[in-house]
């Protein structure tokens, strides 16, 4: 963020740097429903591994994304920019499929769910 910074408006973000995944398709997409006019250029670090991707942040090498919780409780980073809503994902709940129909678990997924709707 130190590089180009400070971001006032969104399209400022336009010529940020970004941490991506190795497949940015998905990302890319999200990005722009949520007013990001971004491509490949935009992204000078790429990995699979989010526990990197968080690294890579955390160490002020560009700007990238996590669950906003943990990010607020980070010390090491910041908010980009306020406004921006959040970046939907998908999540999902799995487990072995012999556990699935297990009423524990089948209550832990329920409560589960519920909780991330």
């Amino acid at each position: 963020m130190k590089k180009h910074g400070p971001y006032k408006r969104k399209a400022d973000l336009n010529r940020a740097d970004f941490i991506g995944f190795a497949d940015n398709t998905r990302y890319i997409e999200g990005l722009k429903k949520i007013g990001l006019d971004l491509d490949i250029d935009n992204f000078a670090y790429l990995s699979d591994n989010h526990i990197a991707h968080w690294s890579l942040v955390r160490s002020g090498a560009d700007i990238g994304v996590m669950m906003e919780k943990i990010g607020e409780e980070d010390p090491l980073v910041e908010k980009v920019m306020k406004g921006i809503p959040p970046f939907p994902v998908e999540t999902w709940v799995v487990s072995h499929r012999e556990l699935k129909t297990n009423r524990r678990i089948r209550y832990v997924f329920d409560f589960l769910v519920e909780a991330f709707l």
